[in-house]
């Protein structure tokens, strides 16, 4: 059997069964390109090693995603009698990755919350308000939150009299209850008396200009324009630039020096 008729077939048997295999149809077909409609048998270790380490970035997460595709391919038409040998490499083993939160400093802190008042300006505003970006700033580093339970938090969730929010995992189903300091106090009580919240009757807490509730791809939108305006960005060798969740991580860090 030729290599495109074997994967044709493999990929549609695959799809069969209720798998999507779109990059592994991708991986294969760009192999088939490299080494020509071949037999199945006339393969060799050498054409597929010249695969594994070709492409614009060889990386080694690459290599073994490649790697495990080609293999899983051979193997199937192994056990299907139309090759003898199968004449993989050695496997490699997958480079452990390495996550590496940006940590604010205070100074950045202060230039992002100075600029959600510009990042407001312009042709065409952020969606939320500078005055609420503002607050939802200062309360995710004042408490350490996941921005999934800053968004799901309700009015009927913020107990300002004993100093206590409810927090909820909508997606999983879980709940917990913090205490909050004088700071995040003031910050709450400041907003709850805001134009913005009170001609709303919508009950998700945090609102956009047109007082709804915040989602989650607007308001991450909103934060890589503002984090623009305040120029802040990462200077350290990581491989993305600083992000909305990083503020849980600066909070930990911060309290701990502290």
């Amino acid at each position: 059997m030729k290599i495109l008729k074997a994967i044709a077939v493999y990929i549609e048997r695959k799809r069969a069964g209720g798998l999507r295999y779109r990059q592994t149809a991708d991986i294969l077909y760009s192999f088939s390109r490299r080494t020509g409609n071949l037999q199945l048998a006339c393969i060799t270790k050498r054409r597929i090693c010249e695969f594994l380490s070709s492409g614009r970035k060889p990386t080694a997460d690459n290599w073994v995603r490649k790697y495990q595709t080609l293999s899983a391919f051979f193997k199937y038409w192994k056990h299907r009698g139309q090759i003898e040998v199968l004449r993989m490499p050695p496997p490699r083993r997958a480079e452990p990755r390495r996550f590496t939160p940006f940590i604010y400093t205070r100074t950045e802190l202060r230039q992002m919350l100075k600029a959600t008042g510009l990042s407001q300006r312009g042709r065409c505003p952020a969606s939320v308000d500078g005055f609420t970006f503002n607050t939802v700033l200062k309360f995710l580093y004042g408490t350490g939150v996941l921005i999934e339970e800053m968004l799901s938090l309700r009015r009927g969730d913020v107990d300002l009299e004993e100093n206590m929010i409810t927090l909820r995992r909508p997606n999983i189903g879980t709940s917990r209850r913090i205490p909050i300091g004088p700071h995040v106090h003031k910050v709450l009580r400041r907003y709850l008396n805001s134009c913005i919240r009170r001609r709303s009757n919508e009950d998700r807490f945090f609102l956009n200009r047109r007082g709804e509730a915040v989602g989650y791809l607007t308001i991450s939108r909103d934060f890589r324009r503002l984090r623009r305006h305040a120029k802040v960005t990462r200077l350290d060798g990581g491989h993305r630039q600083p992000r909305f969740r990083d503020l849980r991580f600066t909070f930990i860090v911060h309290r701990l020096t502290s």
